[in-house]
């Protein structure tokens, strides 16, 4: 068997590239700001900006390990050195946005807040429209958000029932996490037992949508950021615009960015907050879990043999780490993937040992190159080729 390293973060965690023996800086940087080691972040993100003058991401990351770790005469320096390298730049205006105070910044008069945790509430007028930047990390779609009034990236994860934090986070923050007995259980890649999570209420913003009392997940670990999920956003019709790099969320009655057409729209059904898809794997039926925090196409053992699929001998040997730690898995081209307008041929899925996934995951690299809009009130995908 042809064996080949390579770490898939699924469930919106960080795709780190394993193409050499060593990590580069930037991604161990990445691995050690999501643990909330700020100081040690910093030092590896200096070390990328050497490596690679010309990639803004290395210097915010910089700039916001400074701040993590408290140092904020180097956090300050570090932003402005992205303002004046990067101008224009995704990067450049996340930084803008961390140098101007609170009390400077514009007031957006369509905000939406929820007195009701894990949900719910009124806004505050007929409709409403928020427009969110995300960067990339891999694939996955990185968003600024708040919680409790402390700023902290978040993955959008539409593969996420719940939004969830690891204590480590919480600790980072400043935010005392919760104690006793957990209350529950979270499932998913890494592992067939699943993890401990409590409970607890916390005030979430992410661009003009607020959610006060709002009830979070919490892990005792959790690698990389913290996990955006649907209980957030599932009242929205949101679109997901990789030009733009921006995602818009609209509630009462916007129109749609993708102009609301239904033409070759795809319908999904809700399983909890997770959205089930119809797609075809090689001619077979297979209802699927969209999952945009997930990297690749991705089948336990089990739905795999129902599928027909058989790991061949010269499949590539993966680790996969998600929620609920590490397990191995085999990577492989199929014949052919389709769903609505998207028919895509000899494309690579994923099929690992341990996790508790109700459906198999449809990821990023299945539907990168189009912009799409979920409709929840409709319950329907509208893809639209970019």
């Amino acid at each position: 068997m042809r064996v080949k390293t390579a770490l898939v973060l699924l469930f919106a965690l960080i795709v780190l590239s394993h193409q050499s023996a060593v990590a580069s800086a930037y991604d161990e940087g990445i691995k050690l700001y999501g643990q909330g080691n700020y100081k040690a972040a910093a030092l590896k993100f200096e070390q990328a900006v050497k490596a690679n003058p010309n990639d803004s991401n290395s210097y915010y990351y910089r700039a916001l390990s400074y701040q993590g770790a408290g140092d904020i005469a180097k956090a300050k320096a570090a932003y402005q050195q992205v303002i004046s390298r990067f101008p224009g730049s995704q990067a450049a205006q996340y930084a803008t946005q961390a140098m101007t105070p609170k009390s400077a910044r514009p007031v957006s008069r369509s905000r939406y807040s929820s007195g009701k945790g894990g949900g719910g509430g009124e806004s505050s007028g007929p409709a409403m429209q928020s427009r969110v930047y995300f960067t990339r990390q891999g694939k996955a779609l990185i968003v600024r958000g708040d919680i409790n009034n402390r700023s902290i990236d978040l993955i959008f994860d539409t593969g996420a029932e719940m939004t969830t934090v690891g204590k480590n986070h919480l600790q980072a923050l400043g935010i005392n996490p919760p104690t006793g007995e957990a209350t529950g259980m979270s499932s998913g890649v890494g592992s067939a037992e699943g993890v401990k999570t409590w409970r607890m209420p916390a005030k979430v913003k992410v661009g003009d949508i607020v959610r006060d009392n709002f009830s979070i997940d919490v892990q005792e670990n959790l690698p990389g950021q913290p996990l955006l999920g649907q209980d957030f956003f599932k009242e929205f019709e949101y679109t997901i615009d990789y030009g733009a790099n921006a995602i818009t969320f609209s509630k009462g009655g916007m129109k749609a960015a993708s102009g609301g057409s239904d033409a070759g729209a795809v319908a999904f059904t809700k399983e909890g907050n997770e959205l089930i898809v119809n797609a075809e794997v090689d001619g077979k039926r297979c209802p699927m879990i969209f999952d945009t925090g997930a990297d690749g196409i991705t089948f336990t053992r089990e739905q795999a043999k129902g599928l027909g699929l058989s790991i061949p001998e010269d499949a590539e040997e993966e680790i996969h780490t998600g929620i609920a730690g590490s397990t191995k898995g085999f990577g492989f081209n199929v014949r052919r993937i389709k769903l609505g307008p998207i028919d895509k041929s000899d494309i690579q899925v994923s099929v690992i040992e341990g996790a508790r996934m109700t459906k198999p995951l449809l990821g990023q690299r299945f539907y990168e190159g189009w912009q799409y809009t979920i409709d929840n009130q409709k319950n329907v995908i509208r893809f639209v080729r970019r």
